[in-house]
């Protein structure tokens, strides 16, 4: 598990890697780029983008990208499933939320 996420923000939405992140066999070296996290905006209120819960994770999975660790065959599967998800979750609360209100 990650322990502390040393960033440093750059010009627009970019941050920085000031000390290395170490996650299991996976290094991302100091000075590493990345944007963050791409969320819509229309669900910023329910997964803000760069939350430092999942930030550790975003970043471990942007260098993988870059790193070519991924075929985006296999990304799109899994961004695919996971919006799947997202758009049950959503669908759900405002099911919910009409029954009670």
């Amino acid at each position: 598990m990650y322990r502390e996420v040393y960033i440093s923000p750059q010009k627009g939405d970019v941050y920085r890697i000031t000390k290395p992140l170490h996650y299991k066999d996976i290094v991302v070296p100091s000075g590493y780029t990345t944007n963050g996290a791409d969320v819509p905006r229309l669900f910023w209120s329910f997964f803000p983008p760069n939350r430092s819960d999942y930030l550790p994770a975003v970043i471990v999975h942007d260098y993988l990208c870059d790193q070519g660790e991924y075929q985006l065959g296999v990304v799109s599967r899994a961004m695919l499933n996971g919006l799947m998800v997202l758009i049950a979750f959503i669908a759900a609360f405002f099911s919910i939320a009409a029954k009670k209100g």
